[in-house]
C-alpha cells in the first residue's frame, strides 16, 4: 500500500480548508482564546467573557458545517450563498449576547442550558441536513455511518498525536533539563483536540453526497457489535423495567420518579441501536431485524405509559422544573416515534428531525421549559405562603425590613417571625423552591409581594462584590430561616447554634488555654481528645457510663457538663422548628474544681429524638482552661 505523500496531505488539507473555512476558523478562534485564558487564568478577573467566546466559536463549528453542506447540495446564486452564511452568523451573535456578561450576573444556568440545547440541535442538523427532503434513506444512513467513523478516527488520531508529543516534551524535560511549565501540556491538548481534530474530521467529508445512495457495503463489525453487545444490553434493561412495572402493579404502588429517567434513557438507546442496524434488515438473512424493530416499538408503549405516570405524579406534587419538562418532552417524542413506526412508516430521518424540532420549540416562548418551570415554581411558592398566612392580601406579613444604611450588607434586629407558621415539610418545600429559582431563574414574580425593593437590594449587594446568597436574603426577608429542617425515618433532628458562629476572634482573657472540639454521639469509635498541658494529661470526651455527659479531665481532676440539661432548656423553643440561633451567653457554661476553671462555649449542638427519648447527636464548641496557681 502506497502511503500518501506530504504534497498530497498538504493539498487535501488546503482543499478541506477552502471547503469548510468558517468551521476551521471557528475552531481556531476557540483554541486561541482557550489557550490564552488558560495561560493567564490568575490575571483574568472576568472569566465569563472568555468562556462565552469559546462556547460560541465551538458552536460555530457544526453550525457553519451544516451551512456549507446545505450550500453544496443546492444551486444557490451568489446572493443566496451570502444569505445562507449571514443567517447562522446572526444566530450565533444573538446567542452570544444572551450569555451572562460577567460573574455578577443574576443567573448563569438558563443561558448555558439554552446554549446546550442549541448545540444539540446543531449536531442533529449535521446528521440530516444533506437529506432533509424525502428519499435517499440509504444515503442518509451511509452519511451518518461516515460521520460516526470520522468522529472515532479523528479522536483516535488526535489521541495518539497528543500522547506522542506529550511524551516527547516529557523526554526533553527529563533528558535535557528543559524547564517546561505544566500549562504547555494542556495547551497542546486544546490545540490538538480543538483545532487539529476539527480539520482532520472535515477533511474526510465527501464532495458528492448522492454517491452514498449506491453504497451497499455495510460493515460486518458494526452488525456484530450491535447484535451481540447493544441488543443484549437493551434486552436486559427492558427486562428490568418490565419487572419493575410488574412489581408496582402487583403491589398497587406508585412508581419512583427515577424510573422516568431510566425509561427515557433506555428507550433512546434502543432507537439508536436500531438505527445502527437499519440497512441490515433489507438483507434476506437478516429479516428478523425488521420484525424485531417493529416489536421493540410495541414494547416501548407500556414503558412510555409508566414514564408518563411517574413524571405526571411528580408534576402534580412538585410542579414543573427544567428536568421534569425535558423528561415529559422526551416521553412525548418517544410516543410520536413509536406510533410513527408502528403504523409502518419507514423514514428513519424522522427520528433526528422530530427531535430537533421538539428541542427547538421547547427552548423559547411561554410554552418553553424555562418560562413554564419558572411560572410553575413561583406559583407553588406563592400558594404555600398564602395558605399559611405568610402572604395576606398580596403582601408578606412580618416582612423583615432591612436597614438601608447598612446595605450592601443586610442587617435587621427582627428576624424569623414567620418560622412557626410552617411545618418542617413545608419549610423544606419553600427552601427547595427558592433554591431552584435562585439556581435557574429569578425572583421577579415575588417582587410585588415585598414592601421593599428586594430585587434592587440584592442587585446592589451583588454589584458590590459582596459574598451573598440571594436565596438566603429572600427567605430571611420573608421572616423565615434559610435552612432545611430534617424529619426523617431516623427520628427528629433538632439543632441549635450560636449567632456569629463563624467569628474567628476569641476573647481568652482570664484563661490559659483554648481548644476547639467536635464530638459525635453516633461515632462509637471516636476516641477522646487527648493532649498534654504543662506535662500533665488533658482529655475531652463523652462519659462511657452516661453518654449525655461531656467531660474535661486534667491530671486527677474531672469536670462534667450535662448536654441533656443544656438542650432541654432550649427544646421548648423548637416545637414547630428544628433549628434555632441563640446568643453566645445562652450557650456559655463555667465550672470550677480545685485544679481547674473551665468555660465551655458551645457553637452547635444537635439532638436526635426517637419516641420520647431525647439524646444529643453531636456537640461542637470551645473549651477555655485556667490551671490554678496552687498546682503549677
Amino acid at each position: 500500500m502506497k502511503l500518501p505523500s506530504i504534497q498530497y496531505l498538504t493539498s487535501q488539507a488546503l482543499t478541506s480548508f477552502l471547503r469548510f473555512p468558517l468551521s476551521i476558523i471557528s475552531s481556531l478562534i476557540a483554541v486561541v482564546v482557550a489557550v490564552y485564558a488558560f495561560e493567564n487564568d490568575n490575571e483574568i478577573t472576568n472569566k465569563l467573557a472568555y468562556i462565552n467566546v469559546i462556547l460560541i466559536a465551538a458552536l460555530g463549528i457544526p453550525t457553519y458545517f451544516c451551512t456549507q453542506v446545505l450550500v453544496d447540495n443546492r444551486n444557490y446564486g451568489a446572493f443566496g450563498k451570502v444569505t445562507a452564511f449571514l443567517l447562522p452568523s446572526l444566530i450565533l451573535f444573538l446567542i452570544y449576547w444572551s450569555l451572562p456578561s460577567s460573574e455578577l450576573s443574576n443567573n448563569f444556568s438558563v443561558p448555558y442550558i439554552r446554549y446546550t440545547v442549541y448545540n444539540i440541535i446543531a449536531h442533529l442538523l449535521v446528521s440530516f441536513i444533506p437529506y432533509w427532503r424525502k428519499g435517499n434513506l440509504n444515503a442518509f444512513w451511509n452519511y451518518n455511518k461516515l460521520l460516526f467513523i470520522r468522529i472515532l478516527t479523528s479522536v483516535l488520531y488526535s489521541g495518539f498525536l497528543y500522547a506522542g508529543l506529550a511524551m516527547a516534551l516529557g523526554a526533553l524535560d527529563l533528558l535535557f533539563d528543559i524547564d517546561l511549565h505544566y500549562e504547555l501540556f494542556m495547551d497542546l491538548f486544546i490545540i490538538i483536540f480543538g483545532f487539529f481534530n476539527t480539520w482532520f474530521f472535515v477533511a474526510g467529508i465527501p464532495d458528492d453526497f448522492n454517491e452514498l445512495d449506491s453504497d451497499t457495503h455495510y460493515p460486518k463489525g458494526l452488525k456484530i457489535f450491535t447484535q451481540y453487545v447493544l441488543l443484549p444490553i437493551l434486552a436486559l434493561y427492558l427486562l428490568i423495567l418490565y419487572s419493575y412495572g410488574a412489581k408496582i402493579v402487583a403491589e398497587w404502588s406508585l412508581p419512583k420518579g427515577i424510573v422516568s429517567y431510566l425509561i427515557s434513557g433506555v428507550s433512546t438507546l434502543g432507537i439508536f441501536t436500531f438505527l445502527l442496524i437499519y440497512p441490515y434488515g433489507k438483507l434476506k438473512e437478516s429479516l428478523w431485524i425488521k420484525r424485531f424493530t417493529l416489536g421493540y416499538y410495541y414494547l416501548l408503549l407500556p414503558l412510555i405509559a409508566l414514564l408518563f405516570v411517574a413524571i405526571l405524579i411528580r408534576l402534580q406534587d412538585y410542579g414543573f422544573t427544567i428536568k421534569r419538562y425535558i423528561v415529559l418532552l422526551l416521553g412525548i417524542w418517544l410516543t410520536i416515534n413509536a406510533i410513527y413506526f408502528i403504523i409502518k412508516r419507514k423514514n428513519i430521518k424522522f427520528i433526528p428531525i422530530s427531535l430537533a424540532v421538539i428541542l427547538g420549540l421547547m427552548s423559547f416562548g411561554p410554552w418553553g421549559m424555562f418560562s413554564m418551570s419558572e411560572k410553575s415554581q413561583s406559583n407553588r411558592l406563592i400558594s404555600i405562603l398564602e395558605t399559611n398566612k405568610i402572604i395576606v392580601d398580596g403582601k408578606i406579613q412580618n416582612e423583615v425590613i432591612w436597614n438601608q444604611d447598612s446595605l450592601p450588607k443586610f442587617y435587621s434586629s427582627l428576624k424569623f417571625k414567620n418560622d412557626s407558621l410552617l411545618s418542617d415539610s413545608l419549610n423544606n418545600e419553600v427552601y427547595s423552591i427558592i433554591e431552584y429559582l435562585d439556581d435557574y431563574h429569578t425572583y421577579e414574580m415575588l417582587a410585588p409581594y415585598f414592601s421593599q425593593d428586594i430585587n434592587a437590594m440584592t442587585r446592589q449587594a451583588r454589584d458590590s462584590n459582596q459574598w451573598i446568597y440571594e436565596e438566603e436574603i429572600i427567605m430571611e426577608s420573608m421572616g423565615l430561616t434559610h435552612h432545611y429542617r430534617w424529619n426523617n425515618k431516623w427520628g427528629n433532628y433538632k439543632n441549635i447554634s450560636i449567632e456569629s458562629v463563624n467569628n474567628s476572634i476569641k476573647n481568652v482573657s482570664g484563661y490559659d488555654y483554648l481548644k476547639h472540639f467536635k464530638k459525635q454521639y453516633q461515632n462509637k469509635n471516636q476516641r477522646n481528645l487527648m493532649y498534654t498541658l504543662e506535662g500533665k494529661p488533658l482529655s475531652i470526651g463523652i462519659n462511657p457510663l452516661d453518654s449525655n455527659l461531656l467531660f474535661i479531665a486534667y491530671d486527677h481532676d474531672t469536670l462534667q457538663f450535662d448536654m441533656h440539661t443544656i438542650y432541654v432548656e432550649q427544646v421548648h423553643h423548637l416545637e414547630k422548628t428544628t433549628y434555632r440561633e441563640v446568643s453566645l451567653e445562652e450557650m456559655t457554661f463555667i465550672k470550677e474544681s480545685d485544679q481547674l476553671k473551665v468555660k465551655l462555649e458551645i457553637d452547635r449542638i444537635g439532638m436526635k429524638k426517637k419516641g420520647d427519648t431525647l439524646r444529643y447527636n453531636y456537640v461542637n464548641g470551645d473549651v477555655y482552661l485556667k490551671i490554678k496557681d496552687s498546682i503549677r
